[in-house]
């Protein structure tokens, strides 16, 4: 968040948008866990991933225009290898196919979607294709969007 980053709690309809919405009040006994996490327009990288050990409940993450997200960050995303169903990720101009790879490892990823990468060629989605879990769907945004695989 202190970058720019949204979160939002399992079992919340909105994003917490600063850190003013924390629950920071020692009597607040509930259980806050992160389901959401959107960085769009953010300046996170991956010095920051690393905290997500231990991040069991995250199912979302949305990397739009998150210009410092790179490679090394897309392959910590592993952390959340058990939980993360959801991702999308466009123009991040440092991602390579190398960083798409590392999604593969995402267990239980049932929906990626794809924008404008700039170090990524038509035929490594291809490839990606090919090593991600059947059952992942891959959505290829640019000027027209379209289902890659079901």
């Amino acid at each position: 968040m202190r970058n720019g980053a949204l979160v939002k709690w399992q079992g919340y309809k909105s994003y917490i948008t600063h850190y003013n919405g924390l629950p920071l009040d020692p009597e607040d006994k509930g259980v806050y866990h992160i389901e959401e996490v959107d960085g769009t327009n953010a300046a996170i990288s991956q010095h920051g991933f690393p905290h997500f050990a231990g991040c069991n409940h995250v199912k979302k993450i949305k990397l739009v225009n998150a210009i410092y997200i790179d490679d090394s960050a897309l392959c910590q995303l592993n952390l959340l290898s058990k939980s993360l169903v959801e991702m999308e990720i466009s123009e991040c101009p440092e991602v390579t196919f190398k960083g798409l790879k590392c999604l593969t490892e995402l267990q239980n990823l049932k929906h990626l979607k794809i924008g404008e990468l700039l170090n990524v060629k038509d035929e490594e989605i291809n490839d990606l294709i090919k090593l991600l879990p059947t059952n992942c769907d891959l959505i290829r945004e640019g000027k027209e969007k379209e289902k890659v695989k079901e």
